[in-house]
């Protein structure tokens, strides 16, 4: 658990740049983010990182075709998520409210 924490909170910082974004994406890590890792015994504090994590990234329109695929997954992780404390409530319906921004729209490269 500990080492996952510190994969999301190297991750979240590394993404300030683009960059890094578009290479830990390349790398896969929207698709293991989307996993059902968090249904193990996991601490709020690496829920709460992993969400702001997630969050970063979809913030970049850039980002929305590859997250495009994956949208039924953090859809089923928001559900599961959504009971947990105050702070990751309001990190899933911001994450629900951004699926909905990738479902509609996306980047154009031209």
């Amino acid at each position: 658990p500990q080492t996952l924490h510190c994969c999301m909170a190297i991750w979240f910082h590394i993404t300030d740049v683009y960059g890094n974004q578009k290479q830990l994406i390349e790398a896969g890590v929207l698709k293991f983010l989307c996993q059902p890792w968090y249904q193990a015994p996991v601490k709020d504090d690496t829920l709460r990182i992993a969400m702001s994590l997630i969050l970063k990234l979809i913030a970049n329109t850039k980002n929305y075709d590859q997250f495009r695929p994956h949208v039924e997954q953090y859809k089923q992780m928001a559900d599961f998520l959504e009971h947990r404390n105050e702070d990751i409530k309001k990190q899933v319906k911001s994450l629900r409210e951004d699926l909905e921004s990738v479902k509609k729209g996306g980047y154009n490269k031209f």
